[in-house]
């Protein structure tokens, strides 16, 4: 089957997966199919982005309104490390607190590539209120290729990572 027949069908067949049995991992359908275009994105053109729910509860960082989450490296989660990988290797970085605060820092910063982990409900949103396409995902008119990571669970208050070593291939890749 053709490479964008076959997207086109995952994407598109996404909301049906349950009433027709697919057990297919749309996160890792995207990823597939936009990773040969992705790394040839320079890590200076792409952001890293983590939820907000990643964050220990004693986090002492605060939320800029137009940044996100200032991430301070303070040791209690892993997000600091991440921050660290990401600038070093010259890519943005965000802690967001939900998808339309990630829309928002994209439209200002025009990444190409964006990375980040992301729940099964935020994928359900994006897919159903996005326009993702072969070309790419269009978040507020910037087209963005991206990659990403599912989240162990499905908590808005503590959640948790059990793959950040995938998280950080992707960064690295």
């Amino acid at each position: 089957m053709n490479k964008k027949v076959k997207f086109f069908l995952t994407v598109s067949l996404y909301p049906l997966r349950k009433l027709l049995g697919i057990k297919h991992d749309i996160l890792d359908a995207i990823n597939k199919y936009y990773e040969e275009d992705f790394r040839k994105i320079p890590k200076n053109e792409r952001a890293v982005f983590l939820p907000h729910c990643l964050r220990n509860p004693k986090c002492p960082a605060r939320l800029d309104s137009l940044e996100g989450v200032k991430c301070i490296s303070c040791g209690l989660c892993k997000i600091g490390d991440i921050r660290k990988l990401s600038e070093g290797l010259g890519s943005k970085f965000f802690v967001v607190p939900s998808l339309n605060f990630m829309k928002r820092i994209i439209k200002k910063h025009k990444p190409r590539g964006v990375i980040g982990f992301a729940c099964s409900e935020e994928i359900k949103k994006s897919i159903r209120n996005e326009k993702v396409n072969s070309k790419g995902a269009h978040a507020y008119k910037v087209k963005v290729i991206p990659q990403g990571v599912k989240l162990a669970t499905y908590n808005c208050e503590e959640n948790s990572a059990d793959n950040w070593d995938k998280l950080e291939k992707l960064i690295k890749s």
